[in-house]
């Protein structure tokens, strides 16, 4: 049989009596909770002359929210690059086709080689919805000819990728 609430006594069930495989219902979560945690990794050089956003391959994932009132964190990080000249790196997060945050990387470099820094984009998303959404990092190169790029480092000391992450808060 089961038992229902009135045929509990107050503080009966203890976490200790709780199996380790139960769940607990989303419904059931408080404000602020974490629903969940969804990311996408890159772990190979991007680059791009493009002076139109473009899709960074590899950094794109989908996340079905929980409840219509769910707010969406959703943040870009990585090690941003450009060749050697001035110019300007713009990297965004897309909601489908909707702008969840913008951000810029200036350079100005001259003598050649490589200028890095760290990419950070962040956003809180309030998509309303339930159904599937599709999060992707998009980049672009403002002059359209030194490349703008994600740089990853592979080495026996450094294990360097980029991410997209997107985590629901209920």
């Amino acid at each position: 049989g089961s038992v229902n609430t009135d045929q509990l006594a107050a503080s009966a069930v203890t976490n200790a009596k709780i199996a380790t495989a139960a769940a607990i219902a989303t419904s059931k979560l408080g404000t602020g909770a974490v629903a969940q945690m969804q990311f996408a990794k890159r772990t190979s050089d991007f680059s791009t002359t493009s002076n139109s956003y473009v899709d960074v391959s590899s950094l794109t994932f989908t996340l079905t929210p929980t409840s219509t009132s769910s707010k969406i964190l959703v943040f870009a990080f990585g090690r941003s690059g450009a060749a050697a000249g001035s110019n300007e790196i713009r990297w965004r997060i897309l909601r489908d086709s909707t702008t969840v945050n913008a951000g810029r990387d200036m350079f100005s470099v001259s003598g050649g080689g490589v200028y890095s820094a760290s990419i950070f984009c962040l956003g809180v998303d309030q998509p309303s919805s339930t159904s599937s959404l599709t999060y992707k990092l998009q980049g672009l190169s403002e002059n359209g000819s030194d490349a703008a790029r994600i740089v990853i480092a592979n080495t026996s000391e450094v294990n360097q990728h980029a991410y997209l992450v997107g985590i629901e808060i209920r």
